[in-house]
């Protein structure tokens, strides 16, 4: 979700006798390229393998895309639009 992190802020702060204190870097939880040698809890980022999925996305698309304007003539939405109309 988004911002869930500044959400739950907001309940803990509107939460009468509670209190909000920094962990220490050992326990953040943060991506393990950027933890310390010492951390007990690290995570890999999802959204890295997300954009990583993203890119190779795009450039198949682009690919493609270069290849049927290249042999067709024509863009791969123009093939699928001729495709269905015949």
């Amino acid at each position: 979700m988004n911002n869930d992190e500044i959400l739950l802020m907001i309940a803990i702060a509107r939460t009468v006798g509670t209190s909000l204190q920094a962990l220490p870097d050992t326990h953040r939880g943060l991506e393990w390229s950027k933890a310390p040698a010492n951390s007990a809890i690290v995570h890999d980022s999802a959204r890295a393998k997300a954009k990583a999925k993203n890119v190779r996305r795009r450039l198949l698309r682009a690919t493609r895309e270069f290849v049927t304007m290249t042999l067709f003539g024509t863009t791969v939405a123009d093939r699928k639009l001729g495709k269905r109309l015949s």
